[in-house]
């Protein structure tokens, strides 16, 4: 099992260079690539191409393989499901890109809808016309359980929070292409234990893992052990589940406090604390 973390969490200090030198020295197998970073990402831009090629370099050159990647999300429910959109032009390009790093695997988020529709098939119809992209460039489009924040309520609404809804849904694709990204912090903070949500994934939909730590209100995306997660039963239902992939993390809510300086300790520290999850989950 190989341990990742997301690259935007540190592309804003460092650069690209500097981030996977760091992810690197501190004993990361590999990175979780962000394509999420805003609408004017070079990595989803008109030199796409150029820049995957430039990427995957940079990855040879420091030892890291591309475990899977993070897609744009600001496709919204009004927008045209087909390249004459150009964010879901930007999504294509992503899954595209993903491919000549090297993983298999992308995360694509569901679209946040209006009361009056069913995210549901708003989603489904957005997931079929990638599905074409995910088959030509042999990518497996992972589903996350997500969240849209109520301020008026102070609360979190889930978007596929349910694992049997997940199920269900991921079924319905039809494809060997969709699969499960369970979101561990995501899951706690819409009211399911991130151990029953994985109890309760299909184990042959359960393709990637996204794994931070929080307080069962706010998605703090902190190092795990650093907030109230439970990881002992979080790996043991891992284990118990017969999870081949990957473990990766979101942890920049941890990383943003860390001094420049102090940054490579503390992703050693980061990659120890993955090492002994990995160990509870193999052993």
């Amino acid at each position: 099992m190989r341990l990742s973390a997301t690259t935007g969490m540190l592309l804003s200090r460092l650069g690209m260079e500097k981030t996977l030198e760091y992810l690197s020295n501190a004993g990361f197998d590999g990175v979780d690539f962000s394509y999420d970073l805003g609408d004017d990402y070079e990595g989803v831009g008109e030199n796409y191409i150029e820049f995957a090629h430039k990427m995957k370099a940079l990855l040879d050159k420091y030892g890291l393989d591309c475990v899977q990647a993070h897609a744009p999300y600001t496709l919204g429910e009004n927008h045209k499901f087909d390249e004459s959109e150009p964010l879901f032009k930007k999504v294509v390009r992503s899954i595209e890109s993903a491919s000549i790093l090297g993983t298999k695997k992308i995360v694509v988020h569901t679209i946040d809808v209006s009361p009056s529709n069913d995210v549901c098939e708003v989603n489904y119809r957005y997931y079929k016309a990638l599905q074409p992209y995910a088959e030509k460039f042999d990518m497996i489009i992972s589903i996350e359980n997500l969240f849209t924040w109520v301020p008026a309520q102070r609360m979190h609404v889930g978007r596929l929070s349910r694992p049997l809804e997940m199920n269900a849904f991921v079924k319905s694709l039809n494809s060997p292409h969709f699969a499960v990204c369970v979101d561990v912090g995501h899951a706690s903070i819409t009211g399911v234990e991130p151990e029953d949500y994985i109890a309760n994934i299909d184990a042959d939909l359960l393709k990637v893992l996204h794994v931070h730590d929080n307080d069962y209100f706010y998605d703090l995306h902190l190092l795990p052990f650093m907030g109230n997660l439970n990881f002992a039963n979080i790996t043991a239902q891992l284990k118990k589940k017969g999870y081949k992939g990957d473990l990766s993390y979101e942890v920049g809510g941890f990383i943003k406090k860390v001094p420049d300086d102090f940054l490579p300790t503390a992703l050693k520290y980061s990659v120890d604390v993955g090492r002994y999850l990995i160990s509870k989950i193999e052993e």
